[in-house]
């Protein structure tokens, strides 16, 4: 059909074409959409909502008043605190948790310990003896006669016949059978502890700390204190080795060997009083032993008496050693000289025909009678004449007197003594 003309004179409407859209507007349009999208559904997963661009939070449901809600049930939760049960369900934990840390209840054995403890025992002893002691207590016996039981008998029987040995006794009460008058538990105890730290000091061997050992030193009256000093003096003794000492304790028959010093200065069978003149006598001949080579010969018997005289007069080992050097040292001098004349002069008592070590031996009494007994020894005084008169018929002079300061000549040493 045809299109109507225009009316001559109106207004033609123009048509115009659309503008062309641009592709990256149309992305971004695009990208924001998707934000609020994903906006909204995140909102809406909280709860909350967003309403023309802007976000509004969850409503919080009302708290529900406590008026609104009863005790259901109480708890005792056993450890001082209480949980209450509410109708709506709700929970609340009332008081204070109890201390589970306290000690436990202190028992009889623990009371019992502690008065061990408190009269100067080691924790390892006592502890060590928790089953005697435990067994006491169960007999019914009070603290203070299970205390006596464990410190003073050697055994106890209980109500069922059973023996029981007591360890305290076993380790350190035996020592009172040796003794005449018994020492009390705390000095027991005290003399075996320190025995056993002397012996760990010295890294003596264990046998010195056996109860047979122990036995000794306490039956002859070797304390801690001395014992210590005798281990000091045989670890020195065993350190320095001496030769000549060494030689003269075995000319004594104290020992076999250098391997025996120490046995000998720790031989708990014999007390201090002996010990000393023991110690004496072996200084003494060690300073003969030195002047072996002057002729000088080793009569044990004369140096045990020698020896005993010294210590009574309460010389010590290093005096006895001082007296014993300077008078030897004299004798080595006077002893070969005088052995000449009397086999000169001698001849007409006979002492002069004996055999020469008999003579010489008899001589080395007499030279030491003057140096260690200050007894002035008359042969050699009137041996020292015939030979000063002898020079002088020779010689056709009066007054010479050869000898004096000479051969013979020595200074006794009794008067240091």
């Amino acid at each position: 059909m045809a299109r109507p003309r225009p009316e001559t004179g109106s207004t033609q409407v123009k048509q115009q074409t659309p503008a062309a859209v641009d592709p990256s507007v149309t992305e971004a349009k695009a990208a924001i959409a998707e934000a609020r999208a994903a906006a909204t559904a995140s909102a809406a997963a909280a709860g909350g909502k967003i309403v023309d661009g802007k976000y509004t939070p969850p409503v919080k449901p009302a708290a529900v008043p406590a008026s609104s809600r009863t005790v259901f049930d109480i708890v005792d939760n056993n450890d001082g605190t209480k949980t209450i049960v509410y109708s709506n369900g709700d929970k609340e934990i009332i008081g204070n948790k109890t201390d589970t840390t306290e000690a436990k209840p202190t028992t009889n054995i623990d009371v019992l310990k502690a008065g061990l403890r408190g009269l100067g025992f080691s924790a390892g002893v006592i502890d060590a003896s928790t089953g005697f002691l435990n067994s006491l207590l169960a007999e019914g016996l009070d603290y203070d006669n299970a205390t006596d039981i464990f410190l003073n008998n050697q055994e106890y029987t209980l109500k069922n016949g059973t023996k029981m040995k007591s360890p305290f006794y076993a380790e350190y009460g035996y020592l009172n059978e040796v003794l005449a008058s018994p020492k009390p538990p705390s000095e027991l105890y005290n003399a075996v502890e320190g025995y056993k730290i002397v012996q760990q000091r010295f890294n003596l061997d264990k046998k010195f700390t056996t109860p047979e050992y122990l036995k000794e030193l306490v039956k002859n009256n070797v304390d801690v204190q001395t014992f210590s000093e005798r281990a000091n003096i045989a670890r020195l003794a065993a350190i320095n080795a001496d030769p000549a000492k060494v030689q003269a304790l075995i000319k004594l028959g104290n020992i076999k060997d250098a391997t025996g010093l120490t046995d000998f200065y720790l031989d708990p069978k014999i007390g201090q009083e002996v010990m000393q003149q023991n110690v004496n006598t072996a200084a003494f001949v060690t300073e003969a032993v030195r002047r072996a080579q002057s002729g000088i010969a080793v009569d044990v018997d004369s140096a045990r008496k020698i020896g005993a005289e010294l210590t009574a007069k309460g010389l010590t080992e290093a005096q006895v050693t001082g007296v014993a050097a300077q008078g030897y040292e004299a004798i080595g001098q006077q002893l070969n000289p005088l052995v000449k004349l009397e086999q000169i002069y001698g001849k007409r008592t006979g002492m002069g025909s004996m055999p020469e070590s008999q003579l010489r031996a008899d001589l080395q009494k007499q030279l030491e009678a003057e140096q260690f007994g200050g007894t002035a020894s008359e042969l050699l005084r009137r041996r020292v004449e015939e030979e000063q008169l002898a020079f002088q018929r020779k010689s056709g002079t009066i007054g010479a007197n050869r000898m004096s300061g000479g051969s013979l000549g020595g200074t006794s040493t009794a008067g240091l003594l």
